[in-house]
């Protein structure tokens, strides 16, 4: 972007004469002129006199024009330019500060004034600054890894500090898992009759653990999904179905799990297939949700109430979380690496080959980065080990069927 400055300025010509017969003081013509362009978003910016003022200093006052369309939080100039006398220049550095600007065509009108009586000299000058902003793109993960969950070890329970809060009649929320097999857990709920808490994929929630909660074979048959999402008002209709017959999520497969809510309907893909759909009935206490904690499967450790014989077996690519409810062909279009934009507040990409903090790729930015060594673990009584999420990582390449992670 260049930036040009060229200022016309013209000052009075004052005749003063004291008691003492003190020189004759001029205040001469002057000039304002700056750089062609910002460099590294810096110019020049220089005032200069057709001679030197032997007896005193000429200050001029800069300052933005009512007429500008670029404010101070975008541009600053120096408040005054003083020629010493004796001298005929004198330079400032003005700034310019892009900020939070759109691509578009801006203006900064800069006017001087005479310090002495605010008298304006020459015209305004207007600055013309074409800003292009850059689309931006969220890294591209290789999905040369993904993680696996099988193992208790690594079931992990994030809080977060800074709350962005989500309209839950206007988002959309995903997962991309491979299951290897269906827990088969024999633990049965003495009260409920059948078997519980079996095959835990994770939650999203606010602190008090009302969001949205995955699990499969929960009371149903193996390879049944059962979605608890009271914040979307989906009471008595935990179970997935189509027809009246639990949809079966097939092994050893990779599945996009998309639920869309626009305040009218709640949506629930596997891939880009539409298999159910539901009125939405949102309760009215979660007209806004924050989001303060997720969970990676069980969470817990034996001993604690969930055994870690009822973890989620299998593996997961990516978590996104929108502040939009997506359409069927932006779901679509979803499924493999998602378009950064203002909407994608959350986008964990499990494609790590060491480490163990996987950031955020969404708007949400480093408040939502998940550091595992930092997740509670072993119902809350410890945290997640380094050494158990290094063995987590795991090459698409060394397990037979994980790759492509994304059909071409």
């Amino acid at each position: 972007m260049k930036k040009i400055f060229n200022f016309a300025l013209v000052a009075l010509a004052v005749a003063a004469v004291s008691c003492n017969k003190t020189p004759e003081v001029v205040k001469p013509v002057a000039t304002l002129t700056g750089d062609a362009a910002f460099t590294d978003g810096k110019a020049n910016i220089t005032v200069t006199l057709d001679k030197a003022n032997p007896n005193a200093d000429t200050k001029v006052t800069l300052a933005l024009d009512a007429a500008s369309t670029l404010t101070s939080a975008n541009v600053t100039i120096p408040k005054a330019l003083t020629v010493k006398a004796g001298e005929t220049t004198k330079s400032g550095i003005v700034l310019f500060n892009e900020g939070e600007l759109a691509a578009g065509t801006y203006t900064a009108v800069v006017k001087a004034t005479e310090a002495d009586n605010n008298a304006t000299i020459g015209t305004p000058n207007t600055v013309t600054i074409t800003v292009t902003v850059e689309e931006k793109v969220a890294p591209a993960p290789t999905w040369d890894y993904v993680m696996n969950i099988s193992d208790y070890k690594t079931n992990s329970e994030f809080h977060f500090g800074k709350a962005i809060q989500v309209n839950p009649n206007n988002m959309t929320f995903q997962w991309k898992f491979y299951s290897t097999k269906w827990n088969d857990y024999d633990k049965v709920d003495e009260e409920r009759g059948y078997k519980v808490w079996a095959n835990r994929l994770g939650q999203i929630s606010n602190s008090g653990e009302k969001g949205m909660l995955f699990r499969f074979n929960d009371g149903h048959e193996k390879g049944s999904l059962r979605f608890n999402a009271a914040v979307l008002g989906n009471d008595g209709k935990d179970y997935v179905q189509v027809e009246g017959k639990d949809y079966i999520w097939s092994l050893n497969t990779w599945h996009t799990l998309t639920v869309t809510a626009d305040g009218t309907t709640v949506s629930i893909y596997d891939n880009a297939d539409l298999i159910m759909s539901y009125e939405q009935n949102t309760p009215e206490v979660f007209a806004q949700w924050p989001i303060e904690r997720f969970d990676i499967s069980m969470t817990w450790d034996d001993g604690t109430g969930y055994d870690k014989g009822q973890a989620f077996l299998g593996y997961i690519a990516y978590t996104r979380l929108w502040g939009k409810a997506l359409t069927a062909g932006e779901v679509a279009a979803s499924l493999c690496n998602a378009e950064a934009n203002d909407d994608l507040l959350i986008c964990w990409n499990w494609d790590l080959s060491e480490g163990t903090v996987v950031a955020n790729a969404g708007k949400a930015g480093a408040d939502y980065d998940l550091d595992f060594t930092k997740a509670l673990a072993g119902g809350q009584a410890s945290y997640v080990k380094a050494e158990d999420i290094a063995g987590a990582w795991t090459d698409v390449t060394e397990v037979e069927g994980l790759a492509p992670v994304c059909a071409e």
